[in-house]
């Protein structure tokens, strides 16, 4: 699910930029401008994927188990843990994009 919200997140902001830092053609990048056009719904769509998934993560939390259940295995990884805040980092950054977008062009050019 977080996976999911970092990946629509970054479809209409990040990723275009990432891939032309890295080198990709403006032919690649400047195939994903008909995503900026629905921004707003996949920004809210990768809010609702993170709030989904931070609640389940901490509903498993909340589990009580006996010692030595097959459900006292800790699933809450740090793994888990590490990708949601990323998600949640990409997404906010996401959609605060637009203010400091013209900040990094400045500084960069």
């Amino acid at each position: 699910m977080g996976l999911g919200a970092v990946t629509a997140a970054a479809a209409c902001c990040v990723l275009p930029l990432a891939l032309a830092s890295l080198g990709v053609g403006a032919g690649l990048a400047g195939s994903f401008v008909g995503l900026a056009s629905i921004r707003a719904p996949l920004l809210v769509l990768s809010a609702v994927a993170l709030v989904v998934a931070w609640a389940m993560w901490w509903r498993k939390r909340e589990t009580a188990c006996a010692p030595g259940d097959a459900c006292a295995v800790d699933v809450r990884s740090r793994r888990i843990v590490g990708l949601l805040i990323a998600a949640t980092v990409l997404v906010g950054l996401a959609a605060i994009w637009g203010s400091i977008e013209p900040i990094l062009m400045n500084w960069v050019l």
